[in-house]
């Protein structure tokens, strides 16, 4: 048993135990079976911290199973979860008639760290090679290569201290204005809309080749697209004035379209009902290259601004 305080110290940090509790209620999920492990013991304590309904099975093949006969009475995926290595294992049966008899579920298992994924070690099972011959999907988690990089990226761990429910159509002015008056001008704002969009126009900068082009003109080359009458995403950030240069001052907000297959930096839109959510973000770490190339680039720019606007469009 967790005590509160133990649960107050978890709320400070972004797990996975957290996310998928986001994802459950984001998701609407009722029951979730499965039986707890020594992996998988923090999930189920956010779980039950959060109130979600758990049900604790005997054997891992019975959540399996129980989780796909929701499937099936519902049509809306059952869900399982399970510890590492033997838990997951135990899955197979109920996993494999759950996918031949069209069972919508989705089966969560533990894994042990990746530092041990390759040794001999308790529970260090491969979870997915053993799982993927009987499920329609089995991704699985893997560390970033040095050869996986982007030239900027702005992150955080959203967590929304503020929603606010649109009930009536907004045009991106109107939004913009929402989301101003319910934040603080000199500090960092995540933020995320999600809804319904009569059109949404967006562009994307096109992938380059060395020599790089100035982003002034690789975004005079940017392919434009409308989407018209879609559901998705608007993610991004509102940053004070004084962040101008190490980022984009004011609103930067991406779409993303509901499949996840489409999008590009938002230029307009018109939102016809949703939900925005809002982080707001009170430190800033910058990481900054350390190759020859960056430390011999010369950044004096007086244009910069109006130079980073003119991309922003």
């Amino acid at each position: 048993m967790s005590t509160q305080g133990e649960a107050k110290a978890r709320e400070k940090q972004l797990t996975a135990g957290r996310l998928l509790v986001r994802s459950r209620v984001e998701e609407n999920v009722k029951p979730i079976f499965g039986r707890p492990g020594g992996k998988t013991m923090p999930t189920f304590a956010e779980l039950r911290d959060e109130g979600a309904q758990l049900i604790v099975c005997r054997h891992e093949q019975n959540a399996a199973f129980m989780a796909a006969a929701v499937g099936r009475l519902t049509g809306k995926p059952g869900v399982c979860l399970v510890t590492s290595g033997p838990g997951t294992g135990n899955l197979v049966t109920g996993a494999a008639t759950a996918t031949t008899e069209g069972d919508p579920m989705v089966a969560i298992g533990g894994v042990v760290p990746l530092a041990d994924a390759l040794k001999q070690t308790h529970q260090s099972m491969d979870s997915v090679a053993i799982m993927k011959p009987v499920m329609k999907a089995a991704p699985a988690r893997r560390p970033v290569t040095a050869d996986q990089k982007t030239p900027f990226a702005v992150v955080t761990f959203f967590q929304p201290e503020q929603e606010l429910d649109l009930v009536q159509p907004m045009t991106k002015s109107d939004l913009l204005a929402m989301i101003e008056k319910a934040t603080d001008a000199n500090l960092f704002n995540a933020v995320r809309v999600d809804g319904i969009f009569d059109e949404v126009h967006t562009r994307t900068v096109q992938r380059q080749a060395r020599p790089f082009p100035p982003l002034t003109e690789a975004a005079k080359h940017q392919e434009e697209k409308v989407f018209n009458n879609v559901e998705g995403t608007l993610a991004g950030f509102r940053s004070p004035a004084y962040a101008q240069g190490i980022g984009v001052a004011g609103f930067h907000l991406h779409f993303l379209r509901k499949d996840k297959q489409a999008g590009g930096h938002a230029l307009d839109y018109r939102l016809r009902s949703g939900k925005v959510q809002i982080c707001t973000v009170h430190d800033l770490r910058v990481d900054l290259p350390t190759s020859a190339e960056f430390l011999k680039k010369h950044f004096e720019d007086r244009a910069l601004s109006e130079k980073i606007k003119a991309a922003e469009g």
